[in-house]
């Protein structure tokens, strides 16, 4: 967690940022340098504290209590990693120092977290925009590297999907346990050889890192995974737990559940939004801005999704409420140059295509 803060400085504490923060409660102060200075060095603090080894077990949902102010004040930090990252210290904080039969229940709450996350992960990633546009881009400086054709890499992206799905239910299953162990680790170690390879998205390195950490620690020795009516006698809580990692990143497909809390990252399965700009007043945007913005053909656009990453090495937060405030802060910063933010639904499945909603901003009422 610590790793993947430092690798996103400007997402948790910056002095100039220009990307605007999402704040969860309307009219709730945003970019606040002291505030979110305070609470991220009190998280970093608290998350420090929670490693050490005498550490009481219920100290480790303050960190948590710290990542909950700073999402309240900017919901583009609730990134998957931090999601689960949350979830596992939370859980953990359940935990007891004596009461063995409590330990198991909350390690087998853990254990089932961990696997839907890759069961729901490779769920999202089945339709035809990750095989044919998220997968080749992923994949391509892995496959150059190893001389292979791309033709063999779109291949491998068909699989991808139903890999990741199998390595989600094989870790429930004690039979084939080690087989999903082995594949999970496998899989993190290609997506960080081609992560390497292309040099981009440095944030998801440690997550990379840390997973196959995790896997091991949970599964390699685990003699049960799902839960028993004793377990939940000793834990009643997990049931919350299962609801919210097992249960609503369904809902997500109807719209009803945000996709990074149901492990959409880099699925091709996420909204899109841009901000249409007026050529003839390129020149008030700022320079990272105009970078970012598509200038090849008419209509000229802002990429809000490229202009995160650039200014806070983290993909936009893909949700339309999210994409409000940042388009109407683009509109009412810039006004010369902003005509409309035109926010992209999650394409469809098996085409790919998209529902479109244009925002003008010469009425932001929206």
């Amino acid at each position: 967690m610590v790793a993947g803060m430092a690798c996103t400085r400007a997402l948790w504490i910056s002095a100039d940022r220009l990307y605007p923060q999402a704040p969860i409660v309307p009219g709730v102060p945003a970019n606040s340098f002291a505030v979110d200075a305070v609470l991220a060095a009190a998280l970093v603090g608290a998350l420090v504290i929670s490693a050490l080894p005498r550490t009481p077990p219920w100290f480790r949902a303050v960190p948590v209590g710290f990542i909950a102010g700073l999402v309240a004040l900017d919901q583009s930090r609730l990134q998957p990693w931090v999601f689960l990252y949350a979830i596992v210290l939370l859980a953990s904080a359940f935990a007891s120092g004596s009461d063995g039969r409590r330990n198991a229940a909350v390690l087998m709450t853990l254990r089932f977290t961990v696997a839907v996350q890759y069961f729901w992960s490779g769920l999202q990633k089945a339709n035809v925009s990750f095989v044919d546009r998220v997968w080749p881009t992923f994949a391509d400086p892995l496959f150059a590297v190893l001389h292979l054709p791309a033709t063999a890499g779109h291949a491998v992206g068909f699989a991808v999907p139903l890999l990741e799905v199998a390595v989600g239910i094989c870790l429930l299953v004690p039979r084939t346990r080690r087989v999903g162990l082995v594949a999970a680790c496998a899989t993190h170690a290609m997506i960080l050889a081609s992560l390497v390879a292309s040099g981009e998205n440095v944030v998801v390195w440690p997550w990379n890192l840390a997973m196959p950490l995790l896997d091991v620690m949970l599964f390699w020795n685990a003699t049960s995974v799902g839960w028993s009516l004793a377990s939940i006698r000793q834990f009643p809580q997990s049931i919350a737990f299962a609801l919210l990692a097992g249960v609503m990143p369904g809902l997500s497909f109807l719209g009803d559940w945000d996709e990074y809390a149901s492990w959409a990252l880099y699925s091709g399965d996420t909204a899109q939004a841009a901000v249409i700009i007026d050529p003839a007043a390129l020149d008030v945007l700022p320079d990272i801005v105009r970078r970012n913005t598509w200038q090849q053909s008419r209509p000229m656009f802002i990429d809000l999704n490229r202009w995160s990453y650039e200014e806070l090495q983290v993909p936009s937060y893909p949700e339309p409420r999210v994409f409000r405030i940042v388009g109407r802060y683009v509109c009412n910063t810039w006004r010369t140059a902003s005509v409309a933010l035109v926010i992209l639904g999650r394409p469809d499945w098996r085409t790919g295509e998209r529902d479109r909603l244009r925002l003008e901003c010469n009425d932001l009422s929206w």
